[in-house]
Order: C-alpha cells, then structure tokens, then sequence
C-alpha cells in the first residue's frame, strides 16, 4: 500500500517531457522567441543541475492510528512530563507537525528523536514566527490535544484535533525547483540582451516548461528545496537574534491537498532555517513560511 501511493514518482528531472512540453508551447511563436525560449530553458535546467539536497516523499494517511511518538500532520502533540503547551503572544499554538526523525532516516536531520513545529493558530501568511523543539530522546506516552477551536490549514476543526499520520516513502536528491533564485537568475540570464517584450514571452514560456520538469509531482517532503506558488524564493531571518541570515535548508515542506491541508487557494508552505544553524541542530532561527495562489 505503501509503495502505491508513490508509484511513478521520481527525483529525477524529467527535461524530455519539458522540452517537448516547451517545443508545443512554441507553435505559432515568432522564431526569435521560440530561439530565446529554448536558450532559457537549457539555461535553467543546467542551474538546476547543481544544489542536489537529500529528500523523503511524504504522504499523509487519513486512515493510519496516531501514537504519541508517530509523526503526523496537526493532531496531538507528544509532550515530556511537566511540558505544557506552548504560547505565541499569550495564545496557544497550534502544531502544524511532529516529524519521526528515526522513521525519516534523512542525511541532514538529526537521526533521532521527534521535531515538534508549532506555528501561529490564525495562519497569518505574514508572521513566519514559529517554535520548533528537537526532543532527542522522548521517553513515555504524554500527549495533549490541540486547542479547542483550532482549525489552521485543515478542512474541518476534526481533522486538526485528530491529525493525520505521516508516511514516509522514497529518498533521494532533490534538484531546486523554479522557484530557485539560481535558477530565475539563468533565466534572466538568457534573455537579458533580447527586446523586453520578446524575452519576457521566452521566460515565461521556458519557466512553464521548466516547471513541469523539475517542480515536483508530490504534495509534501522532508529535506530538498522548498517550493513557491509566487516565483523566486530568497528568504532571510528577520526581527530576531540576527536579522538577514539566509534561510537556505528546507526541513519540511507541506502542499496543497484539498482533503488534507490547505494554504489559501492552491498554496505551499515550508519549515526553513539557516545552513548552520541545522548542522549545528539549532532550531531557534526556524521559520515557517507559506504562500498562495
């Protein structure tokens, strides 16, 4: 069952589909734009080559049992003998994930333990401020519910009390999407000498193509790059400790799913944090970040 929910799915860039996705696109365009069109797109997909990063296809089971030490999607939290529940501005969070490190096994994350992501209940698109705790060892059964009331990204008030259980499926290396500025950058790049009006038509012919080959074809993961309904990403920390850091190591990242989990209208969200601030299993810095449509 396991396997069925991630048949036909790969890390690997698919250019044949998008080149030819693109050379379709192309029919009736002048030849100075279908020339600038393909230049962009063998441009993105070589920037796209370099920053593989490590992965794990997520799935989301609406059915599985939640324990108190299984990851999942909203529902319950795991909470150590004494815990409570945390606050942001004198109001409860709500716990957008509790990640199984050991049933994630992700090159990156620590190998152990549970990491607990509690986020601001209303969903404001314009407050990343989240609390995240890495809990090494968790030891017992202690869970304590949701909020009353809480809703967040889910369908239904039920579904954030209940939660859904992650299922993790296959890992691999995750090129960047689009959405990377390395990417945007080659784009630009392309075109950069070319009549405005004719270049922006080959980018954004290229960039369709280039996001049916590289975005990926699942809804959440663990690890790789995060992804954006609202082109370029290029995130900094702002307000705290250290103000511009580059939020550059995705630990999670969480899609649209109509029956699961929703961010506005078709939207992405991610868990971010500085470089060094994962190698150094620090999570004060994280931001959860999510956009839409």
């Amino acid at each position: 069952m396991t396997s069925e929910r991630f048949e036909g799915l790969s890390f690997t860039p698919d250019h044949d589909a998008g080149r030819a996705a693109l050379e379709a696109a192309l029919e009736g365009a002048s030849p100075a734009v279908a020339g600038l069109a393909r230049a962009a797109y063998e441009a993105g997909a070589a920037a796209a080559e370099a920053p593989a990063r490590p992965a794990r296809m997520l799935a989301l089971d609406m059915e599985a049992e939640i324990t108190p030490r299984g990851g999942r999607i909203g529902g319950p939290a795991w909470r150590q003998e004494g815990a409570g529940w945390p606050e942001l501005d004198g109001a409860p969070m709500l716990m957008i994930a509790q990640l199984d490190l050991a049933g994630l096994a992700l090159e990156g994350l620590p190998q152990a333990g549970l990491l607990q992501v509690f986020i601001n209940r209303d969903i404001c698109i314009l407050d990343t401020r989240c609390v995240v705790e890495w809990h090494p060892d968790p030891q017992g059964a202690r869970i304590l519910p949701q909020p009353p009331g809480a809703q967040g990204p889910f369908p239904e008030e039920e579904e954030c009390a209940r939660g859904f259980a992650i299922v993790p499926g296959p890992s691999g290396a995750m090129r960047p999407t689009v959405d990377d500025a390395a990417v945007q950058d080659a784009l630009r790049g392309a075109t950069a000498a070319a009549d405005p009006v004719a270049g922006g038509q080959a980018r954004d012919l290229a960039l369709d193509a280039l996001a049916g080959a590289l975005n990926p074809a699942w809804a959440h993961h663990a690890g790789g790059h995060m992804v954006s309904t609202q082109g370029e990403v290029t995130l900094f920390g702002g307000g705290r400790d250290a103000p511009g850091i580059p939020l550059d190591r995705c630990i999670l990242r969480l899609g649209w799913d109509e029956e699961t989990i929703m961010w506005g209208d078709a939207g992405e969200a991610a868990l971010v944090i500085p470089a060094a601030d994962l190698a150094a299993r620090d999570f004060s810095r994280a931001e959860f970040t999510w956009d839409g449509c």
